[in-house]
C-alpha cells in the first residue's frame, strides 16, 4: 500500500532513455531525420520494451532512435526539461537522472561539453517551473575508454546543479577507478558504482578500488 502523504521518489532514471514519442516524431520531422514510423503506435515497438528480451543489450538498442533525434543542443535541453516536466506530472518530489554525454553526442558529433550545458539548462529550467528538486548523474562508461573519465568528471566540478558521477565497474580498468576516485573527491561531488555484471566479490574488489586508493 502507498502512503500518499510521503515524498514520491525516483533514484534511477534514464534521461537519455525517458523521451516522449512525440518528442521523437517531431524532432525526426525537424531535422529530416529517418525514423521506423511515422505515428505513435508504429514507433512505440521500436523504442520500448513491449516483451521479453534476450539480454541487456537488446535493451539499449531501443536507445538507437532516442538519441538519433539529438541533432542539436536545443534537442538535449528540450528532453531534459520534458524529463523533469514527465516526473511532475507523475507526482514525483524527487528525482535522479542520469545520462551519458558522450553517449547523447555520438551520432551528430555534438560537443559533449555542449550536451552538458544543454541537458543543465533544461533541468534548471524544469526545476524552476515545476517546483521539483533534481539531482543529475553524470555515467562514466567504459565503452569510451579511460580518456573519458577525466574528461566527464571535470565536466561534473564546473555543474552549477549538485551532480554525481557513474562509473560503470565493470572489466580491468584498476588504475582508470583508482584515478577518477581522485578527481572525483577534488569536485565535491559524489560517486555511485553500478556493479553491472559483477559477482559480489567483483563487485567489493571494485569499491576498495574506488575509496581506498
Amino acid at each position: 500500500m502507498i502512503d500518499v502523504t510521503l515524498p514520491l521518489i525516483d533514484l534511477h532514471r534514464h534521461l537519455d532513455g525517458s523521451i516522449r514519442l512525440e518528442t521523437i516524431l517531431e524532432l525526426g520531422k525537424k531535422h529530416g531525420i529517418p525514423l521506423p514510423a511515422s505515428d505513435i503506435e508504429g514507433l512505440r515497438p521500436h523504442v520500448q520494451i513491449t516483451d521479453p528480451r534476450p539480454g541487456v543489450m537488446a535493451f539499449i538498442e531501443k536507445f538507437k532512435y532516442m538519441i538519433g533525434v539529438l541533432a542539436d543542443y536545443d534537442a538535449c535541453r528540450r528532453v531534459a526539461y520534458e524529463n523533469v516536466e514527465d516526473a511532475s506530472l507523475e507526482g514525483i518530489d524527487y528525482i535522479e537522472l542520469r545520462f551519458s554525454p558522450l553517449f547523447m553526442a555520438e551520432p551528430h558529433s555534438l560537443s559533449p561539453e555542449g550536451v552538458v550545458e544543454a541537458v543543465l539548462e533544461g533541468v534548471n529550467q524544469g526545476q524552476n517551473e515545476f517546483g521539483i528538486k533534481v539531482n543529475i548523474i553524470g555515467i562514466i562508461s567504459r565503452t569510451y575508454g579511460i580518456g573519458c573519465l577525466t574528461m566527464i568528471t571535470t565536466w561534473a566540478s564546473n555543474a552549477d546543479i549538485n551532480q554525481g558521477t557513474e562509473r560503470t565497474a565493470k572489466g580491468s580498468f584498476n588504475n582508470a577507478r583508482r584515478f577518477n576516485s581522485r578527481l572525483v573527491r577534488k569536485t565535491g561531488k559524489s560517486l555511485t558504482i553500478f556493479p553491472a555484471a559483477l559477482q559480489f566479490r567483483e563487485c567489493w574488489i571494485a569499491i576498495q578500488s574506488w575509496y581506498l586508493n
